[in-house]
């Protein structure tokens, strides 16, 4: 049996695209650049994530202080490092955007051509 697969002339390497084509997976090359983009959103994404537990921490901070200033100086504080936390999240993905959109323009041959 396995010699009438190799005699037929599909090899491991077609039987492995074949597998991965019927339950959903792609088969195309991926550029580095395009895997580095994907983690690095995905890493931003978590920050982000943790930027709005904090905020929601604060606030809830602030709204069982019960008239203690100490803790309602607290809560504001936590808030302010927060949305100074998430302006630095922006920023970064601003630039990492960026820098991955000029590293796939600069290593796609053709890119340049049209």
């Amino acid at each position: 049996m396995a010699n009438m697969a190799l005699a037929a002339g599909t090899t491991g390497m077609d039987r492995l695209k074949n597998t991965a084509t019927a339950i959903g997976f792609s088969t195309e090359a991926i550029q580095p650049q395009t895997v580095a983009m994907q983690i690095v959103l995905a890493a931003l994404g978590f920050v982000g994530l943790i930027f709005l537990i904090m905020i929601i921490y604060a606030g809830y901070q602030w709204m069982t202080a019960g008239g203690n200033e100490e803790k309602v100086k607290e809560a504001k504080k936590r808030i302010q490092y927060a949305i100074i936390g998430i302006v630095v999240i922006l920023a970064a993905f601003a630039i990492t955007t960026y820098i991955a959109n000029v590293m796939i323009k600069s290593t796609t041959p053709g890119y340049y051509s049209n």
